[in-house]
C-alpha cells in the first residue's frame, strides 16, 4: 500500500492512498507515486529544504523534529544525544528513517513517515549535509 498525506497549512489533510490486490498492477501504482512524490517534493519541499541547508550553511542553528542542526553534529532528543557529523548513520526504510551513531549504534532516533510531519525535509537535509561533506556515497 503506498500511502500520501499532505497537510495544508490550514490543517486540511488530503489523503491519497494506492493498494493492489496481490500485487496486480503494481508496477503502474509504483510508477504513480513516483510522479506524485517528485511532483510535491518539487513544489512544496525543495525550497524548504533549500532554506533550511542555507541556514546551515551560514552557521545558523536549527531544528527539524526535535533534531538540532550545527556545523558540529546534531543533537537528538529522547534520547538526549550530540552526535558529530562523521559519527553520522541513517537509515531509510520503507515506513521510517533512522539516524543513529556508527561508533555507538544503540544512540538513535527513529523517524515514522506517517506519524510525523516533515521527516521527508528532515531526510533531505540530512543527506544533502552529508553529501555535502563526502560522508556520504550517492
Amino acid at each position: 500500500m503506498y500511502c500520501i498525506d499532505i497537510r495544508h497549512l490550514s490543517g486540511e489533510i488530503i489523503k491519497i492512498r494506492f493498494k493492489s490486490m496481490y500485487k496486480i498492477n503494481v508496477k503502474s501504482l509504483n510508477e504513480k507515486y513516483g510522479i506524485i512524490i517528485n511532483t510535491v517534493f518539487n513544489y512544496y519541499f525543495h525550497e524548504t529544504i533549500y532554506q533550511y541547508l542555507k541556514m546551515f550553511n551560514l552557521n545558523q542553528t536549527f531544528s527539524i523534529l526535535n533534531v538540532q542542526f550545527d556545523l558540529k553534529g546534531i543533537f537528538l532528543r529522547d534520547p538526549n544525544v550530540f552526535i558529530k557529523w562523521s559519527d553520522i548513520e541513517t537509515k531509510s526504510y520503507r515506513t521510517y528513517y533512522t539516524i543513529l551513531s556508527k561508533d555507538k549504534p544503540d544512540f538513535y532516533k527513529a523517524f515514522d513517515y506517517i506519524e510525523e510531519w516533515n521527516v521527508w525535509i528532515l531526510y533531505n537535509v540530512v543527506k544533502q549535509i552529508l553529501q555535502s561533506k563526502t560522508l556520504l556515497s550517492n
